[in-house]
């Protein structure tokens, strides 16, 4: 996704399945910003990290920063979403960008069919797609009430276990800073003070 005069930016698919043959799987990635898909339609699979959730018309998934994803759209469905992805400097909150970031704090991955909470990012959505007259307001307008009232129904929430997200985070942050060099998986994990073949685990 490429960003413009703010770090946000949007893509929405329309999978038909008469047109393949076969599932739609995407490779496994990771990146800083925080990912909202909306499902207009149809059904898919949805992985993250180590769990895998069915996803259908109305549900919204969250895709916290530095977490593993990727998904797979099934033959015999129609699949359609919109997918927003920004940066969380977009909130104005930095405690809570630190928190999500680091992995101290995590998201309920999907809420199922929650047609209030698709208004806003429907609304940031078509702000985005239209830019009229205050468009980059809008946007932070209505990400800042869908995120309240994630706070407000604690589905973001503290981690009751470790997280791997500050690894995901220096490896990034080791090769944004070193990418015009050859990097093997022996530099990085040396820089990490981790074994070689354990951090390619």
């Amino acid at each position: 996704m490429k960003y413009t005069s703010i770090p946000f930016a949007t893509h929405t698919r329309d999978h038909k399945k008469n047109v393949r043959k076969n599932n739609i799987d995407s490779l496994f990635h990771i990146h800083k910003e925080i990912e909202i898909i909306l499902v207009l339609d149809g059904k898919a699979k949805v992985y993250l990290d180590t769990e895998a959730f069915e996803i259908e018309k109305g549900d919204i998934v969250l895709i916290a920063p530095y977490t593993p994803h990727r998904y797979t759209i099934f033959t015999d469905f129609d699949f359609k979403h919109y997918c927003i992805c920004f940066d969380l400097e977009l909130l104005g909150d930095k405690k809570l960008q630190e928190d999500l970031e680091n992995g101290t704090l995590d998201v309920t991955s999907v809420l199922k069919n929650n047609k209030e909470r698709a208004k806003f990012i429907e609304k940031a959505f078509e702000a985005n797609a239209k830019k009229n007259y205050g468009w980059e307001l809008l946007i932070r307008g209505n990400l800042a009430l869908f995120f309240a009232t994630l706070l407000e129904h604690g589905e973001i929430y503290h981690k009751s276990s470790p997280s791997n997200k500050s690894i995901y985070y220096q490896i990034i942050d080791y090769i944004a800073h070193n990418f015009t060099s050859n990097i093997t998986s022996a530099h990085i994990a040396n820089a990490l003070h981790m074994n070689n073949s354990y951090f390619c685990r």
